[in-house]
C-alpha cells in the first residue's frame, strides 16, 4: 500500500505540475510501476488502467521521437536545399561572369578588327592617291601609248626601227 500510494503520488505529481513532453520517460517508469505493484496486489482493474496509460506514454514518446526525427531530417533536408542553392547561385554567378568576359572579348575584338579595317581603307586610299600621282608623272613625261605599254609590260619600251635619224635642235628667244 505504501508503494501505491508513492508511485500515486509520484504519478499524480508528473500529471498534473509538470508539462508531460518533459516528464515522459518517468511517467512510463511510474505507469509500470503502479501496474507491476497493482497487479501483485491483484487489482487487475488497476494494473489495466496503467498498463493502458504506459502504452499511451510510449505511443506518444514514440510519436515525440518520430516528430523530432523528422524535425531533424527536415532541417537537415533544409540545410542541404541551402547548401545546393548556395553552390547553384556561385555556378550560375560563375557562370555569368565567364559570359560577361567572353562578350567583353567579343567586343574588343571586334573593336580592334573595326580600327584595323579603317586603317587598311585610309592606307588603301592612300595607296591610290599615290598611284594616281605616278600615273600623271608617266603620262606627263611619256606619251600615253608608250605608258600604257610601259605599265603592261615593264621590261622592255624600245621599238626597233631599220633606219633613224636624230636631230638636235636648240631654239632661242
Amino acid at each position: 500500500d505504501e508503494a501505491v500510494e508513492y508511485y500515486q503520488k509520484g504519478y499524480d505529481f508528473a500529471i498534473q505540475d509538470m508539462p508531460y513532453y518533459l516528464n515522459i520517460g518517468g511517467l512510463l517508469e511510474i505507469c509500470d510501476s503502479l501496474a507491476n505493484v497493482h497487479q501483485q496486489l491483484g487489482n487487475q482493474k488497476e494494473a489495466i488502467f496503467f498498463l493502458q496509460k504506459s502504452r499511451e506514454w510510449r505511443q506518444e514518446r514514440m510519436d515525440q521521437t518520430s516528430i523530432k526525427d523528422f524535425a531533424k531530417y527536415e532541417l537537415a533536408q533544409h540545410e542541404q536545399k541551402n547548401a545546393l542553392l548556395a553552390a547553384s547561385n556561385q555556378s550560375q554567378t560563375q557562370l555569368l561572369y565567364g559570359a560577361l568576359v567572353a562578350i567583353l572579348g567579343i567586343v574588343f575584338f571586334l573593336l580592334f578588327s573595326l580600327y584595323q579595317l579603317r586603317a587598311r581603307r585610309k592606307l588603301y586610299q592612300q595607296l591610290e592617291v599615290e598611284k594616281h600621282k605616278s600615273e600623271l608623272l608617266l603620262l606627263n613625261i611619256l606619251p600615253e601609248e608608250i605608258a600604257g605599254r610601259l605599265k603592261a609590260n615593264p621590261r622592255t619600251i624600245a621599238d626597233a626601227f631599220d633606219a633613224v635619224s636624230v636631230i638636235f635642235i636648240d631654239i632661242v628667244g
